[in-house]
């Protein structure tokens, strides 16, 4: 099993994508490949009880920017701050008081106007130094 990224596939990963079925395996993995394209640097905490690897700063999940998270028919794009970020292209589901989301779909999801920003917005938003959420 390959991703398109250019950085290797942890084990604890590799488990979490062997629960998924493989249509949902390439859509996680298109997402993380574009995550990591934002955001080499991250730090990639998979947390195989919420079927979730999130990026951020660190491993915790106060540090986190972004997670794929597997559901059965889909995969969700979460966003740690989501209700705060800017979102004119109304991406962004959910009506918690922090957490947003973008159901994913197909691969062509990841190519929506707008998702990149989105995402890049996240990124900048959890290595704020001066974010108290932290």
């Amino acid at each position: 099993m390959t991703g398109s990224s250019t950085r290797d596939i942890p084990e604890p990963l590799r488990e979490l994508l062997a629960t998924a079925p493989p249509e949902l395996q390439t859509l996680f993995l298109e997402g993380r490949s574009r995550i990591l394209a934002l955001y080499p640097d991250a730090t990639e905490t998979v947390t195989p009880g919420y079927r979730s690897v999130g990026y951020g700063p660190g491993s915790r999940m106060s540090q986190q920017s972004v997670a794929l998270i597997f559901h059965s028919r889909h995969v969700n794009l979460q966003f740690f701050r989501g209700a705060s970020l800017s979102d004119p292209g109304g991406l962004l589901e959910g009506t918690g008081k922090a957490m947003r989301h973008v159901k994913l779909r197909s691969p062509a999801d990841l190519d929506q106007p707008g998702l990149a920003a989105l995402m890049t917005a996240a990124i900048k938003q959890s290595l704020d130094p001066t974010d108290s959420d932290r």
